[in-house]
């Protein structure tokens, strides 16, 4: 029986005997590389793309919250003008006049209507602003249906109190959009215009 004769004898032997298979492994390194890259390339807009939106999203909550503050700056002082007003016609037993009322209403910061910015506030500060929206709400509807000279005396504690919560509530929302856009600056200038709610 015939001895069947080695394949590979020498280095130059087995590089000519296996030049295929490696010709063949090479290629397939070289398809592996060129889909990386491929790849890479493909992704690399999505991700910036991604970054970009995540700027521009941050950019929008943060301008939304500094607008909210200024709002609720002016929301707290007419919250204290129409205190003051309620407390005037009370002593004067002046009879309600739509006239009277229409400087009662408060007005709700715009940027709460806009939920595209809102719903980029944390959960805990979405929930705060759609509580303080509702306070202003009820203010509003229990001025709509006062009376005579402002209702009975339950009626006017009632809407007394729910002003003195608006007060407390815009002060509170307002410390937390401070803290939440890190603006020392803005909550030192809190603490010097605001002084404490209307008795």
């Amino acid at each position: 029986m015939s001895e069947i004769a080695p394949i590979c004898t020498g280095f130059w032997s087995c590089a000519y005997a296996y030049q295929t298979l490696a010709a063949g492994f090479l290629a397939v390194l070289a398809g592996l590389g060129t889909a990386w890259v491929i790849w890479r390339a493909a992704h690399l807009p999505v991700r910036e793309e991604s970054k970009r939106q995540e700027r521009q999203r941050k950019r929008r909550r943060t301008h939304g919250q500094i607008v909210l503050m200024g709002e609720l700056a002016t929301v707290r002082r007419r919250a204290s003008q129409s205190t003051a007003s309620i407390r005037v016609m009370i002593a004067n037993n002046t009879s309600l006049t739509d006239a009277l009322k229409s400087g009662l209403y408060l007005s709700l910061p715009a940027v709460l209507s806009e939920w595209e910015v809102v719903s980029l506030f944390p959960d805990e500060l979405q929930q705060k602003c759609m509580d303080f929206a509702n306070d202003v709400h009820e203010h509003n509807n229990d001025v709509e249906r006062a009376g005579g000279a402002f209702g009975d005396n339950n009626f006017r504690r009632q809407v007394l109190g729910r002003l003195g919560e608006i007060e407390q509530a815009a002060a509170a929302l307002r410390t937390n959009l401070a803290v939440e856009t890190k603006s020392p600056v803005k909550t030192t200038i809190l603490a010097r215009d605001f002084g404490p709610p209307s008795p």
